[in-house]
């Protein structure tokens, strides 16, 4: 293969002043879950920050091995939020990742169709279950049988005392993965009085392409969004993921329901006497809002993970497949076998780690943490 010659490109002296931060402590490499599997400088956040900046100032050029380091990197921001020296350690592999052509997997070029990638899932999810199907299929029956996704138009409350608007958006894997955590998201917040509505303009969140360092592409994704949902007050989402990589302005929808836990406790709770593991992905930012939203919840037995990346990172369970399924491992090992659900607010987190439960054969049900909201409030 032909090698690449790094581009000067805007933003190279913003991105070098990144790298000068970095002053390979190494407090990072503990919290890196691509060094602890890899066990190799290359795989470790100071080794990625040492090419870079080798790339920027011309004393390497692009190749697939360093494409390959480069690449293996989920950008959780574990190692963020340990560095003594504050490196945005992300804005800077995504300026990086931005400084070859993207190469396109055939999984992101899908879920740039989500209406296409909804109706593969449904008949994917049709199909007998068979630990030998092609991944694809495999994810795409998960998660069970779905609710078709909302369609767009508004839903007011029954009881409108409120007048403001939020916005939902679909997304593109919630979209065709999480039906019925969409029309329980719908339902609890016309609880609470709130018109949702949801544009058929919306577009996906451009989280992904923005991951893969496709800028311009993500910029678009947002700004058609932003012109879809310029007339509500809010655009909620029910996946993490959107809320953590995309630029655009997205609240999710469990901090923002554990905000209204005074209206919500006035509500009539029903028990659940289920076993429940909590799972917090690297994307969500108000870790303690699920735990506090389930704590509603009668005769509920939650137990919390312990934090780590399960390797599902964007379409990295698809693209980085062997070290995905390595790094999911230690989490389901955590899983005790009295365990009946598993909840995480990240739908790729959700459909990998359910790959690997169902591959384990153990029968727990993965879902949203508003799935079990509502259906303890008899609206899911």
């Amino acid at each position: 293969m032909q090698q690449q010659t790094h581009p000067p490109g805007p933003g190279t002296a913003e991105l070098l002043a990144a790298t000068d931060q970095c002053v390979k402590c190494a407090l990072c490499l503990p919290h890196c879950p691509t060094y602890q599997y890899h066990v190799d400088e290359n795989e470790s956040p100071r080794g990625r920050i040492a090419l870079a900046e080798a790339l920027l100032q011309g004393q390497i050029t692009i190749n697939p091995n360093i494409q390959r380091h480069l690449d293996h990197c989920l950008t959780c921001g574990r190692c963020e939020t340990v560095c003594p020296s504050r490196v945005p350690y992300t804005r800077l592999l995504h300026g990086i990742r931005q400084r070859w052509p993207v190469r396109v997997h055939w999984a992101a070029a899908l879920l740039r169709r989500p209406a296409w990638l909804a109706r593969a899932a449904q008949i994917a999810r049709r199909l007998p279950t068979w630990r030998r199907w092609p991944l694809p299929i495999r994810l795409a029956q998960a998660l069970g049988q779905q609710a078709s996704v909302p369609a767009s138009g508004t839903y007011p409350p029954t009881d409108a005392r409120q007048t403001r608007r939020l916005g939902l958006l679909l997304g593109c894997a919630t979209h065709a993965f999480q039906g019925n955590a969409l029309w329980a998201s719908i339902r609890l917040l016309n609880a609470l009085g709130y018109t949702l509505v949801i544009p058929p303009q919306q577009s996906c969140c451009g989280a992904l392409a923005a991951h893969q360092g496709a800028r311009q592409q993500a910029d678009a994704s947002e700004q058609q969004n932003r012109e879809a949902f310029a007339d509500t007050e809010a655009i909620i989402s029910i996946a993490s993921g959107c809320v953590a990589g995309s630029a655009l302005p997205l609240t999710d929808i469990v901090p923002f329901l554990a905000q209204h836990q005074t209206a919500l406790s006035q509500l009539n709770w029903r028990p659940l006497p289920y076993t429940v593991v909590l799972h917090r992905p690297c994307t969500l930012r108000a870790g303690q809002a699920a735990t506090d939203l389930l704590a509603s919840i009668p005769e509920l037995r939650v137990h919390t993970l312990t934090d780590g990346c399960c390797g599902a990172a964007g379409d990295h369970l698809i693209r980085q497949r062997r070290q995905a399924a390595a790094l999911r491992e230690p989490l389901l090992a955590q899983i005790p076998d009295t365990a009946t659900h598993l909840v995480t607010t990240n739908v790729g987190c959700a459909l990998h780690l359910a790959e690997g439960l169902r591959q384990q054969r153990r029968p727990i049900h993965v879902r949203h943490p508003v799935e079990l909201v509502a259906e303890s409030l008899g609206i899911g």
